[in-house]
């Protein structure tokens, strides 16, 4: 039994060494990647339009809305989009209350108030921020695929605060070179798909 303890602590130290040296080794023959503190480059913050975003899913579901209106022999409502609330103004009366049971159905997690032939359709805060911080997201990344395919190594790209995006470019000394790396600025859309 003894033989058995001085065995298996043996073969553990042994073990716990190898582990060790293979570590040791794996560290040592890893290349140095240097940031712009060391080599210089380029830092460069985005401003990102994440309110566009909201504007752009409310206006999205409007058009869906409009086609139930439509079908329905519903006079289409004046529209307003206003950050995260949507105002939809009908003429008369028969047309609110019919048009009632579609908005209810075909917008369930939007918050619903009336004054008078109007209906304000808005987003809780809630998922108006998690709209905008997805769409921060999806920059971010795509940017990040943008700039690793430049081969410049080593290159961060961030989100910081709800709407900004920072991008570290070692070795890039030239803001045109790097507004080239980055490229135009694309259009973002989130398109809602309805349910036949």
């Amino acid at each position: 039994m003894k033989k058995n303890s001085i065995f298996r602590s043996s073969f553990l130290l042994w073990l716990a060494c190898g582990i060790v040296a293979s570590f040791v080794l794996w560290k040592q023959y890893m290349p140095l990647r240097f940031g712009i503190d060391l080599v210089g480059g380029t830092y460069i913050t985005l401003d990102v339009e994440v309110e566009k975003t909201v504007e752009n899913d409310l206006a999205e579901r409007l058009q869906i809305l409009n086609k139930s209106f439509k079908q329905n022999n519903i006079q289409e409502p004046t529209a307003k989009i206003d950050g995260n609330s949507l105002k939809l103004s009908f003429v008369s009366l028969p047309d609110v209350t019919a048009a009632q049971k579609i908005i209810r159905a075909a917008t369930p997690e939007l918050e619903r108030a009336m004054e008078g032939n109007t209906f304000i359709l808005k987003y809780p805060n809630a998922v108006s921020d998690r709209i905008k911080k997805r769409a921060l997201d999806s920059v971010r990344d795509v940017l990040e695929k943008r700039l690793n395919k430049t081969g410049v190594s080593e290159v961060l790209v961030a989100t910081k605060g709800n709407r900004n995006i920072i991008i570290e470019l070692p070795n890039v000394k030239d803001p045109e070179r790097a507004k080239a790396m980055i490229g135009t600025s694309a259009m973002l859309e989130f398109k809602l798909v309805e349910k036949q």
